[in-house]
């Protein structure tokens, strides 16, 4: 811009970008946080890392580390199956002071009548096939086979030993979470082979995530997925913690974490959740006795969310298919009433159809007492509320309303800069009409209506706006009235 003092005869012509939305707004990129451990055996840095394939983590943090297990399904290269243009980081945990593995073992035995292959399945994952020779009594042999069958896949989360007569079979980290592995042996079961499991256990001490949640700073992380097990009160009361703080009117961050649950029954898994009725901040990711590890669970359905909640904020996570995850039996699925007994308790639900499991309802533990419905239970509710934040405060954090003049209405002037209550007013129609727009609030000119902008009494470089509004709602309930009768011949 041409100086105002400069007089002699010249032509400036200033180029500068004007933001020309009308009525339009900018969605919140949705940005996941991964709270995981590297392998034991790798050595790595807790320094946050932004990754954009599920190799970079497992070549950093190792193949059969829980941050390689949920990279798999956040990247999952299955077309719109994955987190797509969402962006993610990698917040690394070391393992806690004291902690130890999960430990468990194979014992095989009896003679093969036969010429059979077996593998074996830890959580979903399975070894390369391993072959017991016609006649061949089982014994070291067969365990040594067995070792290596399991240890030539590179993402088996765990890491199998000779134990003389069991094949032992160690947890790839150590902490509480690791006894979540289950382990099964399939193949020719009727060649007279038979495999004694002992279940790994001994998992101790989980990561302390107080110092990943602290390295969050000024990065707008919106959703955080939580490795540790659903009923880790240690580490849900820290997420929760860490969760309000970002929600405070200086921070404008708020954030929803993701916890994977694949407990059977509804009662245990739902006890925890049921005991947090102020907690906005934790949800579950559930599939009733998949297979996978929770947190892998977590992260396949979060991938989902994420991608719906970055192209449609409005838009909820009923009915999406997960085609990665296997479903448990039909008698561990939970039924509308235990779907809405969970849902009554702050947990979220999944349903299977034709095999697949989908997802369901999508909620936070928070329902306090008398409060209905409550506020902050549906996550697609919470990221509409980050998505009016996010624009209110682009508006107004923006160079034109930094440090402008701040004149009354009644103020005349012909200074462009200048702002008055009724300039902010204007600001805020645009915000409102454009979330109407995007089906994040209903009645933006009712809101403009009921929104004032003034002046503070006591300070005046001071702005107060208040701008109520009411965010849309999704179609969870349907009720359907069939009428019908018989055809009596009438004209």
């Amino acid at each position: 811009m041409v100086d105002a003092n400069v007089i002699t005869r010249t032509v400036g012509v200033s180029v500068v970008y004007e933001n020309m939305r009308t009525g339009t707004i900018a969605r919140l990129p949705q940005r996941i946080a991964v709270l995981g451990q590297g392998e034991h055996d790798v050595s790595y840095t807790t320094t946050p890392r932004r990754v954009t394939s599920s190799a970079e983590v497992g070549s950093r943090y190792g193949w059969r580390s829980p941050l390689y297990l949920m990279a798999r399904e956040l990247f999952n290269q299955i077309p719109d199956d994955g987190v797509g243009a969402t962006e993610v980081t990698i917040y690394p945990l070391q393992e806690g002071a004291s902690s130890a593995p999960a430990a468990g073992g194979i014992v095989p035995s009896g003679t093969a009548s036969r010429a059979a292959s077996f593998q074996v399945v830890a959580n979903g994952i399975k070894s390369e096939k391993f072959v017991v020779a016609a006649g061949e009594v089982v014994a070291a042999t067969v365990i040594a086979a067995m070792i290596v069958a399991v240890n030539a896949v590179v993402h088996m989360p765990l890491v199998a030993t000779d134990g003389t007569t069991t094949c032992t079979l160690t947890s790839s980290w150590e902490g509480v979470s690791a006894n979540g592995l289950r382990l099964s042996v399939i193949g020719d079961t009727d060649a007279g082979v038979e495999f004694a499991i002992t279940q790994p256990t001994g998992g101790l001490v989980n990561p302390d995530i107080s110092t990943a949640l602290g390295l969050f700073g000024t990065r707008h992380e919106t959703m955080v997925l939580n490795q540790m097990e659903y009923n880790d009160t240690t580490t849900l009361g820290l997420l929760q913690t860490a969760g309000e703080a970002r929600w405070g009117e200086l921070v404008k961050m708020p954030f929803v974490a993701f916890t994977g649950n694949t407990v059977a029954s509804r009662a245990t898994a739902t006890a925890t959740s049921a005991a947090r009725r102020t907690d906005r901040i934790n949800a579950y990711l559930v599939a009733p006795g998949a297979a996978e590890l929770p947190f892998v669970v977590a992260a396949a359905q979060l991938a989902k969310i994420a991608r719906v909640a970055n192209n449609s904020p409005a838009v909820g996570y009923g009915a999406i298919p997960v085609p990665s995850l296997t479903p448990g039996t039909d008698a561990q699925q939970w039924d509308h009433t235990a779907r809405d007994a969970a849902k009554s308790a702050g947990c979220s639900t999944s349903v299977v159809v034709d095999g697949v499991m989908q997802i369901n309802d999508v909620v936070t533990f928070y329902r306090p007492t008398g409060e209905e419905p409550p506020a902050y239970r549906e996550v697609v509710q919470i990221i509409k509320l980050m998505n009016a934040i996010y624009n209110l405060n682009l508006v107004f954090s923006s160079r034109e309303w930094a440090a402008a003049p701040l004149l009354p209405d009644s103020s005349i002037t012909a200074l462009p800069q200048a702002r008055k209550p009724k300039s902010a007013k204007a600001a805020v129609l645009k915000v409102l009409t454009g979330l109407e727009a995007e089906a994040i609030i209903t009645s933006a000119k009712a809101s403009f209506k009921a929104t004032t902008a003034g002046i503070d009494g006591s300070n005046p470089d001071r702005l107060n706006i208040d701008v109520p509004f009411m965010v849309s709602g999704n179609s969870h309930v349907k009720a359907i009235t069939v009428r019908w009768g018989f055809n009596f011949g009438q004209a």
